[in-house]
């Protein structure tokens, strides 16, 4: 269930999220976004309130 601040935490992430060793434009910033891990089961998935990945390239 979204808490009060759940519209808000991407844009923190997106803030504040800044590794050393990685260039701006090769972070990703996602959020309520369904990841499937068994392609078998449809209903297995997460939906994390956000998340970032490094190392994507920005197209």
């Amino acid at each position: 269930m979204p808490d009060q601040f759940h519209l808000q935490q991407p844009q923190l992430l997106t803030d504040t999220f800044q590794p050393k060793n990685s260039s701006p434009q090769e972070i990703f910033i996602g959020s309520d976004l369904n990841i499937y891990y068994d392609s078998r089961h449809s209903l297995w998935y997460k939906r994390p309130d956000s998340f970032a990945v490094l190392g994507v390239p920005y197209l």
